[in-house]
């Protein structure tokens, strides 16, 4: 009963929880879910998933956002706490509004906008820091979370992008797969570009990835990133880099041609790999553990309940509670107890 109210609301058992207990009830999935459902209609249940979102995506670093201001003056003291409620009020649109497709996160143009982010969006009419809904045109250029300022910032250094981070992030946390750090010895620094050849970022990572001892991570990296380098290091769209050079989106991300982020977005809502990577997430943000090899088979249930229920983020709640991997101290044995 603790395990189920904490989990949701962060608060002790209520009343029904402690009765249900009392009664033994709870050792029933259909019970279970039936409270779980309840709880999920608690205002509370609101701020504890949207918890896991922010530490999902990271979105705690976004309260000391740190980009230079000579080179940003769209920075404000406030910009960065305003990229990160954007995102959360996207996620808790899609769980709790609209009880949709978690994967729409990804392509949707329906966002909120304040004064901050109207700037980085070049938007006019909105002004002060109270949120409004909007719908962003439908011209390729914002589709879903993954093209906010919140993420394109997080994922970019001080003054310039990062195709390397902002991949990095996607290949972790939505494809499940690892990266391991560089190896020892090997320096990460770019060279600066030459003033008097200017060079992409691109062109430099391209150079970067000729040392077979960077090439292997990068390969997996940064060709992903590359469709998000129309946007600068706090997430504004630009046509041309610093040096005045064009850019290029195009890359090829495990087999898919892909034209920049739009695409990006696209592929990464088809793939089954980001839904079952979500359920895992999920189920080790609720077990506060990684999944070892113990848990597959119930992070495999997990993943299939998922999908079968049209990748409601509601119903992976439900679906968590009453699967054993995190309701039993430890799944019952499906082996035949050997008498001796």
């Amino acid at each position: 009963a603790s395990r189920l109210s904490f989990l949701l609301l962060d608060a002790p058992p209520d009343e029904a929880l402690r009765a249900a207990a009392a009664k033994d009830e709870l050792t029933d999935p259909e019970a279970v879910r039936a409270h779980a459902t309840r709880l999920l209609e608690d205002p509370r249940a609101r701020t504890t998933l949207v918890r896991f979102f922010r530490d999902f995506m990271n979105l705690a670093k976004l309260d000391s956002l740190d980009k230079l201001p000579e080179k940003f003056p769209q920075i404000t003291a406030t910009l960065g706490p305003s990229m990160r409620v954007q995102m959360e009020r996207m996620f808790e649109e899609n769980v709790f509004e609209r009880q949709g497709d978690f994967r729409d996160l990804f392509t949707t143009r329906d966002t909120y906008m304040n004064e901050d982010l109207a700037r980085i969006y070049g938007m006019d009419g909105i002004t002060g820091l109270e949120w409004a809904p909007v719908t962003l045109p439908d011209d390729g250029r914002r589709p879903g979370i993954l093209t906010t300022p919140g993420f394109l910032a997080l994922n970019a250094h001080k003054s310039q992008t990062s195709p390397t981070h902002r991949g990095r992030f996607i290949r972790v946390n939505l494809f499940c797969q690892d990266i391991p750090p560089p190896p020892p010895g090997i320096n990460t620094t770019l060279p600066e570009a030459d003033p008097n050849t200017p060079t992409t970022l691109r062109q430099r990572l391209d150079e970067h990835r000729t040392n077979p001892q960077c090439s292997g991570c990068h390969d997996r990296m940064d060709p992903i990133g590359f469709a998000y380098e129309s946007y600068d290091a706090i997430g504004a769209y630009r046509e041309v880099d610093e040096t005045g050079l064009a850019i290029d989106v195009k890359s090829s991300v495990d087999g898919n041609d892909l034209n920049g982020a739009a695409d990006m977005a696209a592929l990464v809502a088809s793939l089954p790999t980001v839904g079952a990577c979500i359920a895992r997430r999920f189920y080790e943000h609720a077990g506060a553990h990684l999944a070892g090899s113990s848990d597959e088979a119930a992070v495999e249930t997990l993943v299939d309940d998922f999908m079968t229920e049209d990748y409601s983020f509601k119903q992976l709640v439900l679906a968590l509670v009453t699967n054993e991997g995190y309701r039993l101290a430890s799944p019952p044995s499906t082996k035949k107890e050997v008498q001796p």
